[in-house]
């Protein structure tokens, strides 16, 4: 039988690197699986960019962790996903414990295990490593166990990452996500803009807002000829979004997919991208090298989490600029 991949992905963003892994890997045959939570909010995202690929997928909803063990083990999912013999798989989320179980049905001795990128989560992934759980509930930990279990070998196997993210550590198999799909064509006009990527961190109680103000007035008068787009980030509340309109007069850039793939899709090559310790710029600058990517320090705040610090130099390799 034919070898086959198999991709269990969730969110635009590990769309994009299922699309880019189809073309490092050059891959011919594949199953692309959309994996759902039924309370979740139906975002058409995801399947829209694969759609702009031209690639085939299917849904698959999830009515809880153990209803869906009942059906994988009773094999009542779409029965093409068992006839195939795959030789990858591809997770898009490893630290969800639905993806793991998923993907233990479909798994064979010989099968190579990948993770996509998922943002943040492939830093704490580098750093924590595989076992770690985010969320520290009895009933995280109990799934968590049993996801564990269904992947017993793969979990002692070395597993590949295939990512944006370059790991410290020499001993992580790791295959170089360049996202060459979103690369942009250098004979086509494209616009030059800048940009400020919005952030929840007052809303995280991380910082105040008063505080967060400053550092956009920071910002402005840092660069004082600029004239930036504003990124909300889809936790930050109307009444924030309002004040900052009204005090910058900031003109807003929503994004409707991730803000790498609305670059793509609307010709835009970023001439300066300021963030708060945000993972886009890392991707951005991987897209464009020459852009000028910077990230506001939080050296001096002792509220601001571990996992920032250890973004701090994650960015620094990229060659991300730090604004004190």
């Amino acid at each position: 039988m034919d070898k086959s991949s198999l991709f269990i992905i969730n969110t635009p963003f590990q769309a994009l690197c299922a699309i880019e892994a189809i073309k490092e890997y050059k891959i011919i045959d594949y199953k692309i699986v959309i994996l759902r939570n039924v309370n979740d909010t139906f975002n058409s995202k995801t399947e829209e960019i694969l759609a702009d690929f031209n690639l085939k997928f299917t849904y698959i909803f999830i009515q809880s962790f153990f209803e869906l063990l009942k059906k994988g083990i009773l094999k009542e999912y779409d029965k093409e996903l068992y006839i195939k013999n795959y030789d990858k798989v591809f997770i898009g989320d490893y630290y969800s414990t639905s993806f793991r179980a998923f993907a233990s049905f479909f798994l064979k001795k010989e099968t190579k295990l990948i993770l996509l990128d998922d943002g943040v989560a492939t830093i704490f992934l580098y750093e924590y490593g595989l076992n770690y759980i985010l969320k520290k509930t009895t009933s995280t930990i109990i799934k968590s166990n049993v996801s564990n279990a269904l992947m017993l070998f793969y979990n002692k196997k070395k597993i590949q990452f295939f990512s944006i993210f370059k790991p410290s550590d020499n001993n992580i198999l790791y295959k170089e996500n360049t996202l060459s799909i979103l690369k942009p064509d250098e004979e086509v006009s494209i616009s030059k803009k800048s940009f400020i990527i919005g952030a929840k961190i007052s809303e995280a109680s991380m910082i105040t807002e008063d505080e967060y103000f400053l550092l956009l007035k920071n910002i402005t008068e840092i660069f004082p000829d600029e004239n930036f787009y504003y990124c909300p980030h889809r936790a930050e509340s109307t009444e924030k979004l309002e004040k900052i309109e009204k005090e910058f007069n900031f003109k807003f850039f929503n994004t409707e997919y991730t803000i790498e793939y609305d670059f793509y899709k609307k010709n835009i090559s970023p001439n300066i991208v300021i963030g708060f310790g945000s993972t886009a710029l890392y991707t951005l600058k991987t897209i464009y090298p020459k852009l000028n990517a910077y990230t506001m320090s939080f050296k001096s705040n002792k509220t601001i989490n571990t996992f920032y610090k250890i973004l701090d130099e994650v960015l620094k390799k990229q060659g991300i600029k730090f604004i004190e």
